[in-house]
């Protein structure tokens, strides 16, 4: 996963709401392993908190809080068509190769 935005973001004020973004496009992979309690992930009530963020010689490192959704799916019976969501957290360390712009999460 590439993070441009959110390196060229990295002083900024707006750091949170771009990298929000990013994730929102690219990033549901990384929620995907941290389900606890659904089975697929869901972009579209992320929100995300910026635990500590910090600037080596040659990476960016970001620990996450990130809440977000994920859906229950049915069992797809004729009569079962409901899926339901459930609300997920988890925490992860970003971190970004500055020159790449390649970002690798790990779970925390």
């Amino acid at each position: 996963m590439y993070f441009p935005q959110t390196c060229d973001a990295w002083h900024s004020p707006a750091l949170k709401s771009v990298l929000t973004a990013e994730l929102r496009q690219q990033g549901l992979e990384a929620l995907q392993k941290q389900l606890q309690n659904s089975s697929v992930a869901l972009a579209d009530k992320l929100e995300i908190m910026l635990l500590k963020q910090s600037e080596q010689a040659k990476h960016l490192e970001i620990k996450l809080g990130i809440f977000y959704q994920g859906v229950i799916t049915g069992c797809n019976c004729a009569d079962d068509p409901m899926d339901f969501s459930a609300n997920e957290y988890c925490e992860l360390l970003l971190t970004i190769e500055k020159h790449s712009q390649q970002g690798v999460f790990c779970a925390i």
